[in-house]
């Protein structure tokens, strides 16, 4: 079984399958936006695939100097699509900024399942700092590297496995009346950069658990924005 789900077409099915349940759960479901089915097959899916948590050709070191500079380059990409400065053109070009979008998301998401919003914000947080860093880089940088770059090479399962990392978070924003197509681009970029660094640190370290920790520390920071 772990062989057929390794196969590079069976991969990349299940990820655009995943991407279209997370649609369907986020827009769709009674429970919308929480996408509680595509979270669990996100993580299901490399444990069935028995997905290696390190390279046999690791680099031999410790990976703290990779893991700083990847955490800079995430920082850097969170502040790019949520700071300041891009917030105060959106507006001025009429595009919602993102971090308003998020807040109107959680808003929407309170109301919906009849939750308070400090009800739905610990689950937004549950996912963004619990389950996001585990079973994100476990299925993107993880399942999908190791069924990919055997036949693609790495520059190209870097490009396609970050390209579907950010397709799975575009359903999310979907969820609101009027859905904010700009503000979706610039979420659907700034994760695809991300996917780039976090896949630049696997590839660089040969181990998950560094991209696992870096993920997790920058959602956290993210979380403070």
């Amino acid at each position: 079984m772990s062989n057929i789900l390794k196969r590079p077409g069976v991969a990349v099915g299940l990820a655009l399958a995943v991407a279209a349940i997370v649609f369907l759960e986020s827009t769709r479901a009674p429970w919308a936006p929480f996408f509680y089915g595509g979270a669990l097959v996100t993580l299901l899916i490399p444990l069935a695939a028995r997905t290696a948590l390190r390279d046999d050709k690791r680099v031999k070191g410790t990976p703290w100097l990779a893991m700083a500079a990847a955490l800079v380059g995430l920082l850097i990409v969170d502040a790019l699509a949520m700071g300041p400065v891009l917030d105060a053109a959106g507006k001025n070009l009429g595009i919602l900024p993102l971090s308003a979008a998020l807040s109107a998301l959680l808003a929407k998401a309170a109301a919906s399942q009849h939750l308070s919003l400090d009800g739905a914000s610990s689950i937004y947080a549950a996912f963004y700092v619990v389950w996001a860093p585990i079973a994100e880089e476990l299925f993107y940088r993880g399942y999908l590297r190791q069924s990919l770059s055997p036949r693609l090479g790495e520059p190209m399962t870097a490009v396609i496995s970050s390209a579907l990392f950010a397709l799975r978070h575009v359903p999310h924003l979907m969820y609101l009346a009027v859905v904010p197509w700009a503000t979706i681009a610039v979420w659907t970029a700034s994760v695809f950069a991300g996917g780039l660094i976090l896949y630049w640190l696997v590839r660089r370290t040969g181990l998950l658990w560094p991209a696992i920790v870096v993920h997790l520390i920058d959602n956290v920071a993210g979380l403070m924005m």
